[in-house]
């Protein structure tokens, strides 16, 4: 009943940036054109000012790889490395982005059929969450649902799947044909372990009395709910809660806009006297035809529609504005942005980094929620325990600089810093241990041009002429 009681989301209520649209029941001005003229213009525009801002914020953080540092233990660094392949660090990467769509995204952490630790994403609207704390930092339950169509015969039905995860285990359940949930015939009604792990059991022959050893699989479970979340802000607001008035009304101005010009084309009609049954049957013979009959006195005469654009363009300005300064993003279109200087540059992202600082520390929870795992995985398949030994995650942020301005300052730096971190910070650096044996090489074919005088032979030292007696001869 816990279950059945639960398993719908709040977060399924929430749409992410390609399912937000512009509601047409909200524009009342476009419904009462369409209810009296079924010709009249009746624009629907959209614009992408969510993927925009998410991709802004997912590059700036993560479009350069990230890296986990660990102080004097290159074995412990080469298992992070080895977890930490390009399939989890693009998982970390879509679980963030979703972050920011849905507020939360969660990470399933597991075994893969190789026996390899493996982290797996969950779609946040097909999740219910149940904390402990009223902080939302520690799991006490989690439910993850999704829909599959199910053939029955030459009949289908649509079969919803629930995974219960408890500190017990996970318990499985399916909905029939009626909707009744039920437990799931493929696993029963008891709790499958996280994992299974292979046991030798030494047991003695009953004819020979020889001892003997016996592989044994039994099923395991975690200490703690195998579930990784991400915030992108503490107080689980996504970014579509934040500017999506801004957005929506940025779209209907938009197609209002558009309708406006659409009938520029037109003027505004005044009948006196109309031979005709309706107004809708006089706008679309006049749409159909342009000839309208009027009886008597009757008379028709078109009045120029105007309109003035200067209060539109002052309110679509000041809209896309907040909607990049309450998003936390950068408008491109700024013309600052080129040829600034690196602390205008920094000025421009304030923004953006401020925001993205906030994702950064939420983040780094969820890499130190993720050690706990990493470490008991290593524990239980080497024995060594790090749980001691500290990590740090770098976020290499891809932040736009001027690189005439950075590789002065590398230059200016020679002298006083060393030469890996003035490689570091060099714009056309990428790997500077690659630069580092390059350059080295380099150095190295300098030299031995050198000692061999620029010709391929070693340098000599010039011979003195003689004369006819083998003397040396002194040119003056």
């Amino acid at each position: 009943m816990f279950v059945k009681r639960n398993f719908t989301s709040k977060t399924e209520e929430r749409p992410g940036y390609v399912d937000v649209r512009v509601d047409p029941e909200d524009d009342s001005v476009s419904q009462l054109r369409k209810v009296v003229d079924k010709n009249a213009p009746n624009a629907k525009l959209e614009h992408a000012y969510y993927r925009k801002l998410i991709k802004q914020k997912i590059n700036y953080l993560l479009g350069m790889p990230f890296s986990v540092n660990v102080a004097n233990n290159d074995v412990y660094l080469k298992a992070w490395n080895d977890f930490l392949n390009e399939d989890t660090r693009d998982t970390i990467k879509n679980a963030s982005r979703e972050a920011v769509i849905n507020a939360l995204s969660h990470c399933y952490i597991h075994y893969d059929q190789q026996g390899k630790l493996k982290l797996s994403r969950f779609k946040s609207i097909q999740t219910v969450c149940f904390w402990s704390d009223d902080a939302h930092t520690i799991l006490d339950a989690f439910i993850r649902y999704y829909e599959m169509e199910v053939y029955e015969g030459m009949t289908t039905f649509i079969m919803r799947k629930v995974e219960f995860f408890t500190q017990e285990g996970i318990y499985f359940y399916v909905t029939d044909k009626q909707g009744n949930l039920r437990p799931d015939p493929d696993y029963g009604a008891k709790p499958q372990p996280y994992m299974l792990v292979s046991q030798d059991e030494e047991v003695q022959d009953k004819i020979t009395g020889d001892a003997a050893i016996n592989k044994i699989v039994k099923g395991a479970l975690w200490t703690r709910l195998p579930i990784l979340t991400i915030k992108y802000s503490e107080d689980e607001l996504s970014l579509y809660d934040i500017i999506h008035t801004l957005v929506d009304e940025y779209n209907r101005k938009s197609s209002d806009t558009a309708d406006t010009l659409e009938e520029l084309k037109k003027s505004t009609t005044v009948v006196k006297n109309y031979d005709g049954e309706n107004t809708s049957d006089f706008l679309s013979k006049m749409s159909e035809t342009g000839v309208a009959f009027v009886r008597g006195d009757g008379d028709l005469k078109r009045i120029p529609v105007s309109t003035d654009s200067s209060l539109y363009e002052n309110h679509m300005n000041r809209l896309r504005k907040n909607i990049f300064e309450f998003g936390g993003g950068i408008d491109m279109q700024n013309t600052q942005i080129s040829n600034t200087s690196g602390v205008a540059l920094k000025f421009i992202f304030a923004d953006l980094d401020l925001d993205c600082q906030d994702f950064m520390g939420n983040l780094k929870k969820f890499f130190r929620d993720m050690k706990w795992f990493v470490d008991t995985h290593l524990y239980n398949t080497t024995g060594q325990d790090y749980s001691a030994v500290d990590i740090s995650v770098e976020f290499n942020l891809n932040m736009v600089v001027n690189e005439t301005e950075v590789i002065d300052n590398c230059i200016k730096s020679e002298g006083m810093l060393d030469q890996d971190t003035i490689l570091h910070f060099h714009p056309w650096v990428t790997d500077v241990l690659d630069i580092k044996k390059a350059l080295k090489k380099e150095k190295e074919e300098a030299q031995k041009e050198f000692m061999q005088g620029g010709y391929g032979q070693p340098a000599q030292a010039p011979q003195q002429e003689l004369d006819a007696q083998g003397n040396p001869i002194n040119k003056v």
